[in-house]
């Protein structure tokens, strides 16, 4: 059965897209309903990770009593890499080398070449969501078995001189693996992209998500749908797609954490199953509380404001506050996705090993 939410939260998506380009709606409304959206459809997208989790650990559709395709990646083959700990506490020193480069590249080099560079890089990566999105819905278009099916693999060593430090280890592996419903829904979003280099229209930049980076990193909220007199343009309001992103992360974990105190399955992977998520609610509200209260003290005080002072602590503060009441908070603090491997899967690998 499928999830009424989920459904609604996608039909919220493309009304929005649709809608506000014909008729004016309150920002603050547009904002709330488009972002909650987001976030409740991306998180649920995210349940697929625990199926890759699995694989991840060694384990089977077969161990968890579920059927598996052909076709379907064995024990063994999974590649599945997992956001560790020590990624996580990494961020905070990319992320600042990433500011300081990005302010050092308007400063010192043209500002167009700087927007070109970033708009075709997230173009790219826009033009790689879309076709993800698109394929299944092309796929489902044609017949079973027949040539959006097929199936295709291009598989490629390349060897690099570079430091491991610098550029990974070496041979770089390119592993290609898809159909042609992939290919066709990939030259889908390459038009797509091609129209929002061409227009660089709002709602476009809203699919392919600071006033002087001009590129898909955004999404845009029109205040009125009449253009200033004097400019020509629409007047925007805007949000970063940080404060999507990373209290989304956020989201979508606690998420997995229902579906794991839930004790849903990894195989098959449903999006759509039916559990109690009161973790991710509770966050899912705290992200609307505090995101409210940042348009409010924006409109209030008339001063942007940086929306995940506002976000983290509510996100945090109800995921909490629901720990406490269930009396769960070792359990929550606890949960790890971080790969650990069994102790019978360990001597496994020892025992090949010597072999």
């Amino acid at each position: 059965m499928a999830n009424p939410l989920l459904l609604i939260s996608y039909a919220t998506i493309a009304g929005l897209w649709v809608s506000s380009q014909h008729i004016s709606i309150n920002y603050v409304v547009h904002v709330l309903l488009l972002v909650t959206a987001i976030l409740y459809a991306a998180c649920h997208g995210s349940l697929t990770l625990r199926e890759e989790q699995a694989y991840a650990r060694g384990e089977t559709p077969d161990d968890h009593g579920a059927s598996k395709d052909n076709d379907e990646i064995t024990e063994g083959e999974a590649a599945y890499e997992t956001l560790k700990a020590s990624d996580a506490a990494f961020f905070p020193v990319m992320g600042s080398v990433s500011l300081f480069g990005l302010y050092s590249a308007f400063k010192y080099f043209d500002k167009d070449v700087v927007n070109l560079i970033i708009s075709v890089y997230f173009c790219f990566m826009g033009c790689m969501a879309i076709a993800a999105t698109l394929s299944p819905i092309v796929e489902g278009m044609g017949s079973k078995g027949g040539f959006l099916s097929t199936k295709f693999a291009i598989k490629k060593r390349i060897s690099h001189p570079l430091p491991e430090f610098i550029a990974g280890s070496s041979p770089w592996k390119i592993d290609i693996e898809g159909n042609y419903a992939d290919v066709l829904s990939f030259i889908l979003g390459s038009v797509f992209c091609g129209v929002y280099f061409k227009s660089k229209h709002w709602t476009m930049n809203n699919v392919l998500v600071a006033k002087s980076l001009d590129g898909p990193i955004k999404i845009l909220f029109p205040r009125s749908v009449i253009p200033d007199p004097t400019t020509g343009k629409l007047e925007m309001s805007l949000l970063g797609l940080g404060d999507i992103v990373i209290p989304g992360f956020f989201l979508a974990l606690l998420l997995r954490f229902d579906a794991h105190n839930a004790k849903i399955p990894c195989f098959p992977t449903n999006v759509h199953v039916q559990f109690d998520k009161p973790y991710f609610h509770s966050a899912l509200l705290g992200y609307v509380i505090g995101l409210g209260t940042t348009l409010y003290i924006m409109i209030v005080f008339e001063a942007a404001q940086p929306a995940l002072l506002y976000l983290v602590p509510a996100c945090l503060g109800s995921s909490l506050t629901c720990a406490f009441v269930r009396g769960e908070v070792k359990e929550l603090f606890a949960y790890s996705e971080e790969e650990e491997e069994s102790e019978e899967l360990a001597d496994d690998k020892k025992d090949k090993k010597k072999d």
